[in-house]
């Protein structure tokens, strides 16, 4: 297994783990639950490491493929760029759950709200990471594309 296989198995697992932890931070809050909160903090601390061999990988592979002619060069280089912000937010956010998990007497409305924002925050860029690195690989989803499709299915 290549590193280019490592990056394309790991990418879907920190997306997946930042809406499940929104889930149980949303819930935690709405409800006033601190266990749900407490388990979205967790979640949030294992999106931070995933995250971590995912933007490694995804380094590596953009050198180990920068001589391929059927890759836009271009598109690996802004998702290079979103990738690393979305990689340094998740873990900014890994770190930011830890400490509040461990001064858990003062998790404050205030501080859950924050937290809350931050994973938000995380999980869209996040997203517009995917969604730049699937276009890389899955070329139908380009607009172009799509809009030839919806034409010739009118």
């Amino acid at each position: 297994m290549t590193t280019v296989h490592v990056h394309l198995v790991l990418n879907h697992i920190p997306p997946v783990l930042l809406l499940t932890a929104l889930v149980f931070l949303v819930v935690g809050v709405a409800r006033s639950s601190e266990s749900s909160f407490v388990t979205g903090l967790r979640i949030t601390i294992a999106a931070g490491f995933i995250a971590i061999p995912v933007a490694g990988s995804g380094l590596v592979s953009a050198s180990v493929l920068h001589d391929a002619g059927w890759l836009d060069l271009d598109g690996v280089s802004r998702h290079q760029w979103i990738g690393i912000f979305a990689a340094s937010l998740t873990i900014v956010l890994a770190v930011v759950s830890g400490v509040v998990l461990y001064r858990r007497r003062a998790m404050s409305q205030r501080v859950k709200a924050g937290v809350l924002a931050l994973a938000l925050t995380a999980l869209a860029v996040m997203s517009w990471a995917a969604t730049v690195g699937g276009s890389l690989r899955h070329t139908e989803l380009q607009s172009k594309n799509v809009q030839d499709r919806t034409t010739l299915d009118r």
